[in-house]
């Protein structure tokens, strides 16, 4: 989230947030600027970024990771017993 640097949001203790990824967004759009979300004025999507990126490739991604989980029971007749079970997160 990327604060706003309109005039209104600059004095104000509760300034409106631009989600970043939505800036980047309009890089190839060739905008120059987005609307604030609480004063309703225009804003230049360079002061926004000001340096933060330089670049429209998006951010890396992370692999997922499984996360093996073992079962085992005192059980001798347990099927269970010793067997691993591969989880991969959904998030």
């Amino acid at each position: 989230m990327v604060p706003c640097v309109c005039g209104e949001c600059r004095e104000s203790d509760d300034s409106y947030f631009h989600p970043y990824q939505k800036l980047l967004k309009t890089r190839p759009k060739n905008k120059t600027s987005i609307e604030c979300g609480k004063s309703f004025n225009q804003v230049s999507i360079e002061e926004l970024l000001g340096g933060i990126a330089n670049t429209t490739a998006p951010l890396p991604q992370t692999k997922p990771r499984g996360i093996k989980i073992f079962l085992a029971s005192s059980d001798s007749n347990t099927s269970l017993s010793r067997q691993s079970v591969e989880v991969t997160p959904i998030c």
